[in-house]
């Protein structure tokens, strides 16, 4: 048994039109921070004398300093690259940078079965053709290119002091209720953090200024409103008391984030 590692074809041999399938990847950026949430691209090409695609699987997802999210599968197309047509499947994915430094993603990998005309074709008879030949099996080994990707540190100069590491671009609405009560009664806090990055990493800050507060623990919901999951609103809920009938109103709440943009 001779093990050979799978390789990304070269360009030269993708235009001339001998690949009958390959795959690549891409990301829109090559500089990211820690935390931050990029959308990555894998693309399947099949050229158009391929039949049928089946049992596709992925042997390997390296993606060196990276968590690998959600996959989704969008619509196919048709491009022509050199002087063949490929049907080209996407599919995106988030990568989310854990660690800063020189990382790598890639190169992915995958099996997959392929039918191709059979070369035994039943010569210049239609019918043979239309009801016997059914097409060559041939198994294939996809691979991608690796890409190089720069992580860097969040800043650490002019930090807000109750920053817990949220990365992307949010906005907040925070409601109480009631507000006419007792020293003890409870009150509900909901807060909602809607926008773009890791939601599920999302966290309530510590807030100093409720020192006059008893606070318990905080519950949570996200609702995502893409494929991926890195667009939608995590709303929290936090019961707090006024401890002393010197309170008169609910402080200020805040929560900062990193925005990579």
């Amino acid at each position: 048994l001779t093990l050979l590692k799978a390789d990304a074809p070269s360009v030269a041999a993708v235009n001339s039109g001998s690949e009958s399938a390959f795959m690549n990847i891409s990301l829109p950026e090559k500089k990211v921070y820690v935390g931050q949430v990029l959308t990555a691209q894998l693309k399947i090409y099949l050229r158009d004398d391929v039949q049928n695609f089946a049992n596709f699987n992925f042997t390997g997802t390296p993606a060196s300093g990276f968590s690998v999210g959600k996959m989704n599968q969008g619509r196919n197309q048709r491009v022509q690259i050199g002087n063949r047509v490929y049907t080209v499947v996407p599919l995106t994915f988030t990568l989310t940078a854990v660690q800063s430094g020189e990382l790598t993603v890639g190169p992915f990998t995958a099996g997959a079965i392929i039918v191709l005309p059979s070369a035994n074709g039943g010569g210049g008879d239609p019918f043979f053709r239309q009801f016997f030949n059914q097409g060559e099996q041939k198994p294939v080994t996809l691979a991608t290119e690796t890409l190089d990707v720069q992580s860097l540190p969040l800043p650490d100069q002019n930090v807000p002091v109750n920053f817990n590491g949220a990365v992307g671009e949010y906005s907040m609405t925070v409601t109480a209720g009631p507000t006419n009560v007792a020293v003890g009664d409870p009150i509900t806090v909901r807060v909602k953090i809607s926008g773009r990055g890791a939601l599920d990493a999302v966290n309530l800050p510590d807030q100093p200024a409720w020192h006059d507060f008893k606070t318990y623990p905080s519950t949570s919901k996200l609702e995502t409103t893409d494929q991926l999951g890195v667009e939608g609103t995590k709303t929290f809920e936090q019961i707090v008391t006024p401890e002393n009938p010197g309170v008169h109103e609910l402080p200020a709440f805040s929560f900062s984030y990193f925005n990579p943009d």
